[in-house]
């Protein structure tokens, strides 16, 4: 069965989070009289993100995505002294700004040629809406977790983009650097191709379709197989 549409993860993925975080607070401790450590920031929003993606996955009430976002960063701050409303405002806008990686753009004008493309990510709407204006990556479809209330690898989100792509779970093909993620697509159909990305922590796996070192070799063998 052909690939129709590829859905892709995207935080540490396609967006690179460490890098945009550490640079940006480095200009908004400039800005805000900060003495923030960006790497330690980086690492720090990235992990309550995940912490509280997980606590909702455990069973505790669902909460949305940009609540988890802004709640981890108010934290952070919190630690120093407490932000005022703008403050706080600068420092979680830094998840709507994201850079992707280097080889992303060249490689997703490729793969358009030939493929529908959608984010499938824990990520809201808003945020993915954002991120591609940023950008400007092709995306035709944003497909969240708040659209279900459930986060990823929960089986709701799969179907949701079976659903919404009105296609075969066959001729999706889940993109991810993670291997929780591809696993999860793997059972409910979906072809799978695992990206590797610097600092993740997938690793490949001949059970996958492709492995691919990076977007520029993925785009190559997807459009290989499609011709």
């Amino acid at each position: 069965m052909a690939v129709k549409a590829l859905t892709f993860d995207i935080i540490g993925t396609v967006f690179d989070w460490r890098g945009t975080f550490a640079s940006r607070v480095t200009e908004l401790n400039v800005r805000y009289g900060r003495n923030l450590d960006p790497v330690a920031f980086a690492e720090g929003a990235h992990r309550g993100y995940a912490s509280g993606v997980q606590a909702v996955r455990a069973g505790k009430v669902w909460k949305p995505p940009d609540e988890i976002h802004r709640e981890s960063i108010l934290g952070l701050l919190g630690a120093e002294r407490a932000p005022d409303t703008g403050e706080l405002d600068a420092f979680a806008g830094i998840w709507r700004e994201l850079d992707p990686w280097p080889d992303a753009r060249a490689a997703f004008d490729a793969l358009h040629e030939h493929l529908t493309l959608a984010i499938l990510s824990n990520v809201s709407v808003a945020v993915q809406t954002a991120l591609t204006a940023h950008s400007h990556l092709p995306f035709d479809r944003l497909l969240s977790a708040e659209t279900v209330k459930a986060y990823k690898p929960s089986p709701a989100m799969y179907r949701l983009a079976i659903e919404t792509l009105a296609l075969e779970p066959g001729e999706i093909m889940m993109v991810a650097a993670h291997n929780y993620d591809l696993d999860a697509a793997k059972e409910h159909g979906f072809k799978t191709a695992y990206v590797a990305s610097p600092g993740e922590c997938g690793a490949p796996n001949p059970a996958y379709d492709i492995n691919a070192g990076n977007f520029a070799d993925l785009a190559r063998q997807l459009v290989s197989r499609n011709s």
